[in-house]
């Protein structure tokens, strides 16, 4: 059910999910499931590999990342184009 739910509001533009989220609490305030006594917070921890910077790292990851914004740039200029260039990968020391 809550899959559904989710599905629906993610369908409304930001306008409607707005103004529909505010009535959903309203209909909570007014069940006295909330009373803004209490903030109720939620948060989602994700596990990543963090590698420490180095230089090479560093000068790797602004190229990377460059080259994803010239690509979504060239797209939006020219349009959606192939190109021979793919996205270059670094390649893994193991």
């Amino acid at each position: 059910m809550l899959n559904v739910f989710n599905v629906v509001v993610l369908q409304c533009d930001k306008v409607e999910r707005s103004e529909m989220l505010v009535e959903i609490n309203k209909i909570a305030i007014d069940q006295g499931l909330e009373d803004l006594e209490k903030i109720r917070k939620d948060t989602t921890t994700i596990e990543t590999d963090i590698h420490h910077p180095t230089n090479n790292s560093l000068i790797w990851s602004c190229i990377r990342k460059s080259n994803g914004h010239l690509n979504k740039l060239s797209d939006q200029v020219y349009g959606p184009i192939v190109t021979t260039l793919k996205e270059q990968k670094r390649p893994t020391l193991r």
